[in-house]
């Protein structure tokens, strides 16, 4: 987390994304404590894949136990 940029650490999506692929943040001048350069694909990602599964999970029938004997 030490080296997350700012904008990072506030972000709603860092546990998943984790400031992005380390190689993906170098900038000459500061270094790699910087967002991601696809930071806002990344968001859009994660956020619509986490949609995805919770009306995938709230949708789905649930599974039914079978009758005791």
């Amino acid at each position: 987390m030490a080296a997350l940029a700012s904008q990072c650490l506030a972000c709603p999506v860092r546990d998943v994304c984790g400031g992005g692929n380390y190689v993906h943040r170098f900038d000459p001048v500061r270094g790699f404590r910087n967002p991601s350069v696809y930071c806002a694909d990344l968001l859009r990602l994660i956020t619509h894949i986490a949609s995805a599964v919770r009306l995938s999970l709230l949708t789905r029938p649930r599974p039914t136990r079978p009758a005791a004997p």
